[in-house]
């Protein structure tokens, strides 16, 4: 792996800059020990790289939830003769393009209030298909945001395994950053 500084092949986690533990094994004690604070961003190829061919599947279902929702609506739109479903296409793809595999307040919550309002409002003023529409949104962010998160627990969970999957994912930089210390508790 060539390292994050330009120079050549990084052999060990004490080789990168700035690693704030000295050896792989103290890494791994850290995170036990819940000492080591760890960035992580979705990596689709490094994720399907980590699961095997169920979890891939899984992972694909969930990931595209907004896809295979806009198409169910497709369908049972043409099917139905109610072009108004339609709508549900933009939704479906706009809940999934607001998912996050962090839910905070900004890219969890006020995503989902709302897609709430929209889906309420729709089924006071626009009728079934409208809250359709809104519910597909509302749940193509959930699903997905939820494939997101299932995506990075994976990667935290393969960083421990070997000091290798770590290079790795650090070289590609699914990991973004360490540092160590403790997450304040409330």
């Amino acid at each position: 792996m060539d390292r994050a500084d330009g120079g050549s092949e990084v052999r060990s986690v004490a080789e990168l800059p700035e690693f704030p533990f000295e050896s792989f094994e103290a890494f791994r004690q850290a995170v036990d020990a819940d000492r080591a604070l760890v960035w992580v961003r979705y990596d689709f190829r490094a994720v399907w790289a980590l699961y095997g061919c169920a979890d891939r599947a899984f992972h694909l279902i969930l990931v595209g939830a907004g896809l295979w929702l806009s198409l169910i609506l497709v369908v049972w739109g043409v099917v139905s003769n109610n072009y108004w479903l339609w709508l549900g296409i933009r939704s479906g793809l706009l809940g999934a393009s607001c998912a996050s595999p962090r839910l905070s307040l900004i890219d969890g919550c006020f995503p989902i209030i709302t897609c709430a309002v929209g889906m309420v409002a729709s089924f006071i003023w626009g009728g079934d298909a409208l809250f359709l529409a809104g519910a597909v949104s509302a749940l193509s962010w959930f699903v997905t945001s939820a494939g997101l998160g299932t995506g990075n627990m994976a990667v935290r969970d393969a960083m421990v395994q070997s000091e290798e999957t770590f290079l790795w994912l650090y070289s590609r930089r699914t990991i973004t950053a360490v540092m160590e210390g403790e997450l304040p508790v409330p």
